[in-house]
């Protein structure tokens, strides 16, 4: 859209005064909130766009859900550079210039620092859109985000300032008018899952999916007044662009779906004479991990020195390769699937709800039910996650099967995913036995993606998903029905189908882990 520059002077003295007294005498005068708004005709939210007089700006065009009688308190942009020395705006005779916060209403602030991947130098003016993922249009596991979905309608947006404030450049909270630190008027919700684009000319664009634990961290010093009357409890998301003309590594960055947890299945088990038990309770579950970074886990197996070894390849943006050797780790042939497996590809655990049992704080072994450790995975590219990723930055399939699982090179492709249905060898967690069963309450369903941390990728720290499941059904209710009891209680030579050849083994092991 055409901007039109507003300046101060008359269009007679434009047409009157010579070039060089205008450039000393004039002054741009950028427009109010309210004319950007109706300018670029949006009603409410925020607006992140830059103004006449070519200066970035983030200003609030309303509330979304009622009217704003005033959008732009301060209609005068550019006060006077020299104001009167003793102002006395203020009625009250004796104002509290640092009143004391009310900690009970805290002003909850998501910040952080965009800079440059080569120098981590600040970058100004970069957009970011927040994305609450999954949104509705994508619940279902196999659907992926697609080229430009919602690319103009995020649920937050915010430009970073040219000048950081502590160590960051945006910030996200509400009711900040007033406030340059490149604000929006809302906060991001706690507990969920955010994917943020962010974009600035000369840089690639970074796509990131980040959870977001809740504002856990007192806030550092800022600037930016906001608001003093009340406590400020913060959360830190930091994000790194890569410029375009600078070489560097494309690296992979794992996330564990979270839509996948919610494919899960009670099964009731039948065990053999003799075995400690004589039923077991058990809860399957669907994983999948996909590769949201900017290159490809890859993976192959090879001899270092006389000894098998498994090799990370690593993409770069000029199209070099490194490869680096796994400290740890390796593949094995996996007799149930038939084929070759990465070890200890990622956990799986039922936590107790308890306080003392919060993720983050140090827990007691009673915090667990039950855990399956280190379970393998054919790596490969089963579905597409992210096409917006795959476009940017060339996510070709690169891991069909077959061959990939009968191979010694696997991985998962940039932008796409690999998940293990709740019904395969490995996606199993024991509850115990009915008795145990129907005592429990609800559980905490955590999974964790590359436990040993054996990967090189982009952020660690996203690996990790957890989910709040239902109390089961009465374990009554569950070995009463055929479509959720399993047969275990014959040899293993006897066994005549998949599910009896897959999922038996874990249970009748159970007494062996769990004496």
């Amino acid at each position: 859209m055409k901007i039109e520059t507003r300046m101060s002077c008359t269009l007679a003295l434009l047409l009157l005064l010579s070039i060089t007294f205008f450039a000393a005498g004039c002054e741009c005068v950028p427009e109010t909130a309210a004319e950007l708004c109706a300018d670029r005709n949006q009603a409410c939210g925020l607006l992140a766009t830059r103004d006449s007089c070519q200066v970035s700006r983030a200003v609030n065009c309303g509330s979304c859900t009622a009217p704003d009688p005033d959008p732009d308190p301060d209609p005068d942009p550019d006060p006077d550079p020299d104001p009167d020395p003793d102002p006395d705006p203020d009625p009250d005779p004796d104002p509290d210039p640092d009143p004391d916060p009310d900690p009970s209403i805290v002003l909850e602030i998501t910040r952080g620092g965009v800079t440059a991947l080569a120098d981590h130098e600040w970058i100004e003016d970069a957009t970011l859109r927040f994305y609450a993922w999954p949104p509705s249009e994508l619940a279902h596991w196999t659907t992926k985000w697609a080229l430009n979905f919602r690319a103009d309608s995020p649920d937050h947006a915010v430009l970073t300032a040219a000048v950081p404030f502590g160590a960051s450049n945006y910030a996200l909270f509400p009711e900040a008018d007033g406030c340059p630190d490149a604000t929006s008027r809302t906060s991001l919700d706690p507990d969920r899952w955010y994917r943020i684009r962010i974009d600035k000319p000369g840089y690639y664009p970074g796509i990131f999916y980040r959870y977001h634990a809740g504002y856990l961290a007192d806030c550092a010093p800022s600037h930016c007044e906001a608001d003093r009357s009340r406590a400020e409890r913060c959360a830190q998301m930091d994000f790194a662009l890569a410029k375009k003309d600078v070489a560097h590594p494309r690296l992979p960055d794992l996330i564990i779906d979270p839509r996948d947890l919610d494919d899960r299945a009670w099964q009731c088990t039948l065990l053999p004479a003799g075995h400690r038990h004589e039923r077991l309770i058990g809860l399957r579950v669907t994983v999948g991990a996909a590769n949201v970074g900017t290159g490809g886990l890859h993976l192959r197996a090879a001899e270092v020195n006389g000894e098998e070894q498994v090799l990370q390849t690593i993409d770069w943006s000029d199209g070099r390769l490194d490869e680096r050797t796994l400290s740890d780790g390796g593949f094995e042939y996996h007799i149930p699937h038939e084929h070759f497996h990465f070890l200890g590809w990622l956990d799986m655990a039922l936590v107790e709800p308890r306080a003392e049992c919060q993720y983050g704080t140090p827990r007691e072994a009673s915090c667990y039910r039950q855990t399956a450790k280190k379970i393998s995975f054919c790596l490969m590219d089963l579905s597409p996650f992210d096409e917006e990723i795959q476009v940017i930055f060339d996510g070709r399939r690169a891991y069909l099967d077959p061959p990939t699982c009968n191979s010694l090179r696997q991985g998962i492709t940039q932008g796409w995913k690999d998940a293990y249905g709740k019904h395969l060898p490995g996606q199993l967690l024991i509850l115990g036995t009915p008795e145990e069963s129907d005592a429990a309450g609800p559980h905490w369903l955590e999974v964790r993606v590359d436990p040993d941390h054996l990967l090189l990728e982009a952020n660690p720290h996203n690996n990790f998903v957890r989910t709040l499941i239902e109390a089961p059904p009465s374990s009554a209710e569950i070995c009463a029905s055929a479509a959720t009891t399993l047969d275990c209680t014959m040899p293993r030579e006897q066994y005549t189908s998949d599910e009896q050849r897959w999922q038996c083994r874990g249970y009748l092991r159970y007494g062996e882990d769990n004496p």
